[in-house]
């Protein structure tokens, strides 16, 4: 997919012994109209990136300086969902809507908002960490290092079952930060510490239960 990016490096420095990750390292400091050193990769527009309710599978590894939002993506005004690792805690939130056609348009269901949140202490500080967040029928699981630590399901008729689309053209996928490119606000969040082998499966139930992880592939 094509991508842009700004601020980022591939880092082959500590802590890694050997092999290259991406270095994200936030947004600096927010000066009333404009963030000093955004750190962010925008992937453009793909059909692949329309989850609707299908089953699927994000997944990728982490290593927190601070952590923050690691990857997002938005929908026309609204996000379709974004995925947080910060203090020692993850998190996922998505926007949903009732059909597939108000998901591409945007349209928000009555329950708009689906949160999933781990609890304290899951993955390790100052080392390299495993996040894989499945969507199997109507239930979300977020696993750790292999290991289920948040489920949750949308059964409740006030919630759509389908995830607010990312719009044709205009918008993407981010990483390390919740916005676009240059769409920053003095609420932005971004991500700061390295992220390596981002994997996106539309359609796939990875995990089930608990596994190993393998990896990472880039810094070790």
């Amino acid at each position: 997919f094509t991508t842009s990016s700004i601020g980022i490096n591939y880092s082959t420095s500590s802590p890694f012994s050997s092999g290259k990750s991406l270095q994200l390292t936030g947004g600096g400091s927010y000066n009333g109209s404009a963030w000093s050193s955004p750190s962010q990769v925008q992937v453009q527009y793909d059909d692949a990136f329309k989850l609707y309710n299908n089953n699927f599978t994000i997944e990728f590894w982490f290593y927190a300086t601070s952590g923050g939002t690691a990857i997002a993506s938005w929908g026309g005004s609204n996000s379709s969902f974004y995925i947080t690792v910060k203090d020692r805690t993850a998190s996922f939130v998505a926007k949903l809507a009732t059909t597939t056609s108000n998901a591409d348009s945007g349209t928000l269901s009555t329950n708009p908002q689906f949160t999933l949140s781990t609890g304290a202490n899951v993955y390790n500080s100052a080392a390299w960490n495993h996040f894989a967040l499945v969507r199997s029928s109507n239930n979300f699981e977020i696993f750790i290092n292999g290991t289920s630590q948040a489920s949750g399901d949308i059964a409740n008729a006030n919630y759509g079952k389908y995830i607010v689309s990312p719009s044709s053209g205009t918008d993407a996928i981010t990483i390390g930060c919740i916005d676009k490119i240059n769409s920053y606000t003095s609420n932005t969040t971004w991500f700061n510490g390295y992220l390596d082998d981002i994997t996106f499966i539309n359609g796939t139930v990875k995990y089930s239960s608990s596994f190993t992880p393998s990896g990472p592939i880039g810094g070790t």
